[in-house]
């Protein structure tokens, strides 16, 4: 298990934002995910996605092997971008990382890295969550899996060039400074 340290707030007003930290079993963590964001959004004052697109699925749409979901046809700006802004901040990194890694391709243990996992994480959880994005769009993930390595993971490209540039321009867009600390141009 994972230890978690969380700074509390100690004087909070009205809208800021609060940790709230609970455990439930891992086989729910995306539909109890879902079900606190969709609470949030309905509440006054709830933490909203203000963006007018809404995904069409669920995250957990389409078959057992998400790559057999459509591919992307480069032209989903408005997906790719809801996507960046429903990840986590380190799940975000973990995206950028990979978007400018592209052909070459980074291993698991380096984006464990990148993103501030602890080095026995394991990064099946990170890659699910963010997967379960890609199924709410109801496209493939951007990622393919490379060679395994027992030391470095498994290294993960970005092959498809169009979704290459369409997540390049909405980080460079929506998050310059993450664009810039991973040399996005």
């Amino acid at each position: 298990m994972t230890k978690v340290s969380i700074d509390l707030a100690t004087d909070p007003r009205d809208s800021d934002p609060v940790p709230l930290l609970f455990w439930v079993p891992a086989n729910k963590v995306l539909a109890t995910q879902a079900q606190v964001a969709e609470l949030l959004g309905t509440q006054s004052g709830g933490i909203r996605d203000r963006s007018p697109y809404k995904p069409p699925f669920s995250n957990t749409h389409g078959p057992r092997d998400a790559w057999q979901l459509p591919p992307w046809e480069g032209d989903e700006q408005d997906a790719a971008e809801w996507i960046l802004r429903v990840v986590t901040d380190n799940q975000r990194r973990v995206l950028a990382h990979l978007i400018s890694a592209g052909h070459a391709g980074v291993w698991t243990m380096e984006l464990r890295h990148t993103a501030g996992y602890e080095p026995v994480s394991s990064m099946s959880g990170v890659f699910k969550a963010i997967g379960g994005r890609f199924r709410s769009v109801g496209l493939r993930p951007l990622w393919n899996g490379g060679p395994k390595d027992p030391e470095k993971g498994q290294k993960l490209r970005v092959l498809d060039e169009k979704v290459k540039h369409l997540f390049a321009n909405a980080i460079k867009n929506r998050y310059p400074d993450l664009a810039a600390e991973f040399r996005i141009s």
